[in-house]
Order: C-alpha cells, then sequence, then structure tokens
C-alpha cells in the first residue's frame, strides 16, 4: 500500500500507515515501534507466524450430560494431533464425526469407515483384526462399562485430503468387563467419499452421555 504522508508536518506529528506508525522529528519520518496485536483470549495457545496469530493448541472440556462436542478446523490446519481422556456413562466408545461445509457433520451410513487390529487381555484374547466397515462415525476406541475407568487414546488426523481421502489413526486403550482391558489400533477414513478437499469442523462424541473429567487436547498441525 502506497504511503502518503502530510505534506509540510509540524515537529512531532504522528501517521501511521498498516500497523506502523511514523514520526515527524523536524527532518524525516521515523517509524516508531510496530503495533503488536495480542492474541485472542480464549483459552487457547497461539503462536505468531507471518505477523498473524495462529491457534496451535487448545483444550476441549465436553460437559457432564452431553453427548459431543465440537470444533471448528482452523484456517491455516492441514492436520491435528489428538489425545483423549473420557469418561462417559454406561457402555460406550469414543466416536468422530466430521463436516466438510460450515457446520454441517456427516452423519449417513457409510460416510465413514474404520477397522484394524487390536488386543484384549481376556475373552477372545490374543491379537485379532477389526475388519474394515462402514459406518455413521469414525469408531476411535472399542467398548468401555466402566464409568470410572476411562478410555484414554491418541491419534491424528490429515484436514486436507491426501491421496483423495481424510484418514485418521488412533491408538486407545479401553477397559471392558468381559475382556479387561483392550488396546486398538484403528485406521478410519473420515467423510468418506466426499468431493470437498477439506474439513471444516469435528465432533467428538459418545453413545450414552460424557461424564466429568473428560477432556480432548487439540494440536493443529
Amino acid at each position: 500500500m502506497a504511503m502518503d504522508f502530510p505534506a509540510s508536518p509540524t515537529n512531532g506529528q504522528t501517521y501511521t500507515s498498516g500497523n506502523v506508525t511514523y514520526t515527524w522529528n523536524g527532518y524525516a519520518w521515523v517509524a516508531g515501534m510496530q503495533a503488536f496485536v495480542d492474541a485472542p483470549s480464549d483459552d487457547g495457545e497461539y503462536v505468531r507466524v507471518n505477523g498473524v496469530w495462529r491457534l496451535a493448541k487448545q483444550t476441549l472440556l465436553p460437559a457432564a450430560g452431553t453427548s459431543a462436542i465440537t470444533v471448528s478446523v482452523p484456517a491455516h490446519a492441514k492436520a491435528v494431533e489428538y489425545d483423549f481422556h473420557i469418561v462417559g456413562s454406561g457402555s460406550f466408545n469414543v466416536q468422530l464425526q466430521a463436516a466438510t461445509v460450515g457446520s454441517n457433520f456427516h452423519v449417513t451410513s457409510g460416510d465413514y469407515g474404520v477397522g484394524g487390529p487390536y488386543h484384549q487381555l481376556t475373552g477372545a484374547g490374543a491379537y485379532a483384526t477389526l475388519p474394515y466397515g462402514a459406518g455413521t462415525a469414525a469408531v476411535l476406541t472399542s467398548g468401555c462399562d466402566a464409568p470410572d475407568i476411562p478410555s484414554v487414546g491418541k491419534g491424528l488426523l490429515n484436514v486436507e485430503k491426501s491421496g483423495g481421502y481424510f484418514i485418521a489413526k488412533t491408538l486407545a486403550n479401553t477397559y471392558y468387563s468381559s475382556y479387561s482391558h483392550t488396546t486398538t489400533w484403528y485406521m478410519a477414513l473420515v467423510a468418506l467419499g466426499k468431493p470437498e478437499t477439506r474439513l471444516t469442523a469435528l465432533r467428538w462424541q459418545v453413545p450414552t452421555t460424557f461424564m466429568a473429567g473428560s477432556q480432548i487436547h487439540l494440536r493443529w498441525l
């Protein structure tokens, strides 16, 4: 942007262009300190890139008694690393849904696919594989029926298409009375078959309700 300094300035007169203020010292315009814009006050952690604040980390705290919590995908993000500590009522698993336009979440059967290996300490025992199957959400954990034992996990999801797919991978540990502890290594296809190239919002949910103490930590990449 072209700067249009005032003609015939007086000593000490200022002129601002963009976020830089200039002061006339009697014979020249001198650039002052660059105006500094603080990061948003929304409990997120921000980094400054090329003069712009970018959301880097945030924590979601699902309210007890609710069944879902949503978050918008930052415009700069290519992917998101997540880890969760979920306590649910009754028998539950942790699920993920996504939107590719605004906050219109995809909820049709076949919009998501998931499969992968798992290990149960008792019951079926040893190692086995969950065959790939489609559904209305990406299932990130096996079932849990102990409200006092949280399901914990971590993973990575690309929010921009890679090779034609939005892909999530998750490593999780859960407790179910019939199997004791179960470890899962699931791979999920998210918003399967949608033409858009970017996710706009994410929703973590449980089939029952969240209990107090549930947390989801996000790192936007």
